[in-house]
């Protein structure tokens, strides 16, 4: 379960940005939102080479949505 679970939408999209920003190459964020699989490989190829985080710019909303 990710730890966002008790949170507020608006809480999770804000912090998965934040965590974006700041660890975007480690996956945090998708640590975060639940994504432990992708998080992993986010952490061993440094974010899909950076591709990745570019993604994830416009993916985290929607990543949000599924945290349950």
């Amino acid at each position: 379960m990710a730890w966002a679970s008790n949170d507020s939408y608006v809480t999770r999209v804000f912090i998965g940005y934040v965590l974006l920003l700041l660890g975007g190459v480690f996956g945090l964020h998708r640590f975060y939102l639940g994504r432990i699989c992708t998080g992993w490989i986010w952490l061993i190829t440094g974010g899909l080479f950076g591709l990745g985080i570019i993604l994830d710019f416009f993916l985290i909303p929607f990543m949000s949505i599924r945290v349950n």
